[in-house]
Order: C-alpha cells, then structure tokens, then sequence
C-alpha cells in the first residue's frame, strides 16, 4: 500500500431518493447524478475508503470525507441488512484486516479536479497523512486507468442493476426507457448506500483477479501482512495523527478583534459566529493580531487558534452558546447565512429548522417540471448536515484565572447570544 489512487465515479442514475430527516420526515428528492468517492490501492486493487456525496460536482468534502473513511472504523450495527448479506462486519481493507488500519502511504494519485486542488485538500493530506500528491493531465483518464476500471466494475455490479439507470454508454439499450418511467422510481437512501457497499464488500472478498491467480485483493493483502519474506513495510501513523484526526479542518488566517475602552473581551469571527476562549479573551494586546483559525468543515463547534506572529497555541475555542446545541457544516451555514442575513438580532437558533422547511415547501409546491435537481440536491445536503446534537453542559467551574486585564472572573464561556450586526 505505497501508492493510493482516489477518483469520483459519476452515477448516472436518476429519480428520486428517498431521505428520512432527523425528524423521521421522509423526503422524495429528484436526483440526476451524484458522485461515489472511492481510494484504491494501486498494487492490490482493494478499496480502502468510499463516500457517497448528492452533489452535482465532487467538493473538497467529499475528498477529504472519502480519505478518512480509510482511518476511522466502520460500525454497521444499525443496518441488519448489510450484516446478513457480508460476511465481514467491514468492507473496507483498513477493517477487514487490522494489520492495515491507520496506515499511511507515500504517494496518493488524482486528477486536476477542483476539488482535489483546494487548498484545504492539498494541505490537509500532507500535514496528516503525510504523503506526496501527484496531480494527473487534464482530460486524459487513460493515464489511471487501474481507478477508472474500478469505478466501471462497481456501476456494473451496482447501480447498473437498477431501472434509473442510463447505461454504460450511448449504445445501451437502457437509456432508451421512458424518462417518465424513471422519474415515477423510487429507492430509499439506505437501500442505495447498501447496495453500493455491497458491491464494494464483493470487490474486496469475493471476487478474485488473474493476475494474482485467482486471489482477492483481502487475500492477497493479509498473505503480505503475514509472511515476512514477502518484504512489506508497515507505516502507521503517528499517535498523535490517530488522536486528533484534523482531515476536516478549513484554514484560514483571521484578525483579533476587541475593544478595551468598551471592554470588549478580544475574539475572532467566521461566517458571522464569534469564537474565543479564555486565554484570548483576556489578553486585549491580541487584539489587531492575526491568528490561524482552523475549524472543523462538518462541525463548526470545533475550532483552534494559532497566533501567527508568535506561533502560540491558543488552544480549542468555543463558539456562541447559542449555537451549542446544533451541528452545522460549513456549507449549510454558509447557505443559512445568505438567507438570514437581516434577521432580527434576538432570532433564536429555531429559525434554523423553520428555514429548512420553509425552503423546502416553496420547492414542493413547484411545477415538477421546473424543479431545480441543484435546488433538490442543495435541500438534501442541508437535511444531512444540519442536525440537533447538544453538547454536553458543565455544571461546575473547570478552574479560576488568575487576576489580568479583565479582573478575576470563573471559568470561560462564550454566552453571546446576539448576532454581530
């Protein structure tokens, strides 16, 4: 496992899918493609992460959200269907063999996609996993074609099998079905996400390859774990990498802001949220500084700050306390912000769900005809990522500061509850 490949196998699958929200609302939402991340290894050909994103083009989430599925371990406890059909409680390499799990890899091969050339992507995969990215020639996906192969024989064994299909290529008799036909199917989330893990569980343990005699790549993979001779070099990651996994982080260089004279505590702010913490809040000679803010691109709630001229660690930050108790990716509260940017100043954190809904009626009560499939796939990443998830609550006071600036008061907490306006 030295060199890694990652493509976005395109779906072209159409009709709705059926979404059941953190209310048990089940929501039809009309899809025309969407994008299946998959990293392979090259020597072997056993997939080792995979992501379903519902996007009309791969973002760098769904990059670096594939990327991490080869680190973190699979728990399908909650789906009964897919344990009766494996017989692995994975289908990942990196679980199906522990000799694999958090292991790094030297090379990782992409193509020129926008999402593989943020800067959250390049950045995020050489300071955790620590290897080189090789970027291939545009419009030329004959140069990996071990990738492109893969992806081919996982639409073949799945969502090839399905009615919304529209084959393999203009020659398919399948794209001649009636569009009205394929607009009336429907197929519920899981069942299309167990499908597709099921034709990845069959790549990996049941289908074999000529050219390892008749081997599967988990085979193959756990004969090289096992007999020395065959001179495999194990490369785990550093503790400190399995610890604190900082794959979803979006960086960006902000100014302190404050105000003595008012006694202002000093902060940062992104995307209209204020965070800081105790060791900033009281250090009013910050104010003015840039700091390097890393926050978590799936859960805002988690952030660091870094002084740039110093190069302290200003340690985790805290975000207003109205926001505590929601979990929001930064896509959706981006979006959120648009729509909301002249709310009333008291606005609770509620007007969030009521948004959604809103947003989604005024999309039901459209012509079908003229519905927008961006607006459907936007309505549904919107449903996944913005979820009720409180935060535990500290009774008691972590500590005491001593006396500063701001004069001796308890342990920090960002309470805000008004919008910076």
């Amino acid at each position: 496992m030295q060199i890694m490949e990652l493509d976005y196998a395109m779906q072209d699958a159409s009709g709705f899918v059926q979404f059941v929200d953190g209310y048990g609302k089940i929501h039809d939402v009309p899809l025309a493609r969407w994008y299946l991340g998959v990293l392979a290894d090259e020597f072997s050909g056993g997939i080792c992460g995979c992501y379903l994103s519902y996007d009309t083009n791969p973002t760098a989430d769904c990059a670096l959200q594939t990327i991490l599925s080869a680190l973190e371990p699979e728990d399908y406890s909650e789906e009964p269907e897919l344990l009766n059909i494996v017989s692995h409680k994975s289908i990942l390499v990196p679980n199906l063999c522990p000799a694999y799990a958090s292991q790094g890899y030297a090379l990782l091969r992409v193509d020129n996609g926008l999402c593989n050339v943020a800067n959250d992507f390049v950045n995020n995969i050489v300071s955790v996993i620590g290897c080189a990215i090789e970027f291939g020639a545009p419009r030329a996906w004959w140069i990996r074609p071990f990738i492109e192969r893969i992806n081919g024989k996982l639409a073949e064994r799945g969502v090839h099998r399905l009615r919304i299909t529209s084959g393999s290529g203009p020659g398919d008799p399948r794209r001649l079905e009636p569009k009205d036909q394929k607009r009336e199917y429907k197929i519920a989330d899981s069942e299309l996400r167990l499908i597709i893990r099921t034709a990845i569980w069959e790549h990996n343990c049941v289908f074999t390859s000529e050219r390892f005699f008749r081997s599967t790549p988990l085979e193959l993979l756990e004969r090289y774990a096992a007999l020395p001779e065959l001179n495999w070099l194990p490369q785990p990651l550093p503790t400190q990498t399995e610890k604190d996994r900082r794959l979803l982080m979006h960086t960006v260089t902000l100014t302190v802001r404050g105000n003595a004279q008012k006694g202002q505590n000093p902060y940062v702010q992104h995307y209209r949220e204020r965070y800081t913490n105790e060791r900033l809040a009281r250090d009013f000679t910050l104010i003015g500084k840039e700091v390097l803010f890393q926050v978590d691109r799936m859960d805002p709630r988690l952030a660091w700050g870094v002084v740039v001229e110093t190069g302290e660690d200003l340690g985790k930050l805290n975000g207003e306390a109205r926001w505590r108790d929601w979990k929001i990716s930064l896509f959706a509260r981006k979006l959120l912000n648009r729509e909301t940017m002249a709310r009333p100043a008291d606005r609770a954190p509620g007007t969030l769900q009521k948004s959604l809904e809103s947003r989604q009626q005024k999309f039901l009560t459209t012509n079908p005809r003229r519905r927008s499939k961006k607006e459907a796939l936007t309505l549904l990443k919107l449903q996944q990522q913005v979820t009720h998830d409180p935060l535990p609550v500290i009774d008691k006071p972590s500590g005491r500061l001593t006396p500063g600036l701001t004069g001796p008061f308890g342990s920090f907490r960002n309470s805000r509850g008004k919008d910076d306006v």
